[in-house]
């Protein structure tokens, strides 16, 4: 028997508080392992919301913003690096989130003709093509800042 303060526990109290103990332990290991395949499940029809910023304008506000209040400052040589495509690491390879970024913003955005097609030029230079987008997006944004509509150039 074991004591716990002044009581004593007989082992088959420690042995069902173990068992309970062990089997709450399992049921959230199950949960907590259900819900990660969760994407996996359910097609992954749903993109993580870190990539977000690349379809809401997020990542466009936030380097127009920076770049715009670099200028008031009295910079003129700015330069803005983030990821031109979102899991840049597999554009080589196609990702369905690289696609839906193709064609649903760099083609429709560029005007290219023909669009976003496996196999065509943007789908193989999509970073290429990106950062154009990007450049272009954020230059726009710089026409009522300090420049004042003069041309801006980027590379």
């Amino acid at each position: 028997q074991s004591r716990v303060g002044s009581a004593a526990i007989a082992p088959t109290t420690i042995s069902r508080l173990a068992m309970r103990s062990l089997s709450l332990l399992l049921v959230l290991l199950h949960v907590a392992i259900t819900r990660a395949f969760i994407p996996l499940i359910d097609g992954g029809k749903n993109f993580p919301q870190l990539y977000d910023g690349y379809f809401n304008e997020q990542i466009c506000k936030q380097a127009s913003t920076a770049v715009s209040r670099a200028i008031s400052a009295g910079k003129r040589n700015i330069q803005v690096e983030f990821p031109p495509v979102p899991n840049v690491e597999e554009v080589k390879f196609g990702t369905p989130l690289n696609l839906k970024f193709g064609k649903t913003t760099v083609a429709r955005d560029l005007k290219i003709k023909g669009g976003y097609k496996p196999g065509s030029n943007v789908s193989r230079n999509l970073v290429a093509y990106s950062n154009v987008y990007w450049g272009k997006r954020i230059a726009s944004a710089l026409r009522g800042s300090p420049v004042g509509g003069k041309p801006v150039g980027f590379l």
